[in-house]
């Protein structure tokens, strides 16, 4: 689950470093960007919460910026796919995020 994630989350990064107007001048934050993230991800294979947290926080910006910009429909996919990824179970058990599973019928306090 988390190398499919990174694999996914990384593709349009790849994809992007592979374009010569990623390392234009008018672009020279995007490396540093692409590092920040490498990092966050790094942070990630070591089950770092608040690595999750932060990739939650710009995942989802990034799913709901999907809305404006409307990329190939590929780069919706993948996005769409790698959020859903991050959020879901498996991960949060990686990182040690304890979510209760729901029961039909359990009261609730």
């Amino acid at each position: 689950m988390l190398t499919t994630y990174i694999a996914l989350s990384s593709a349009p990064l790849i994809w992007a470093a592979t374009k010569s107007s990623f390392w234009e001048r008018k672009h020279s934050l995007a490396p540093l960007a692409v590092a920040c993230l490498a990092l966050l991800f790094v942070a990630l294979v070591y089950r770092r919460k608040w690595a999750w947290v932060l990739l939650v926080l710009f995942e989802g910006s990034v799913v709901i910026s999907l809305v404006v910009d409307r990329p190939a429909f590929v780069w919706i996919a993948v996005d769409v796919i790698s959020f859903a990824l991050l959020i879901s179970r498996p991960m949060r058990a990686h990182v040690g995020i304890k979510i209760s599973p729901s029961r039909p019928g359990a009261s609730r306090r």
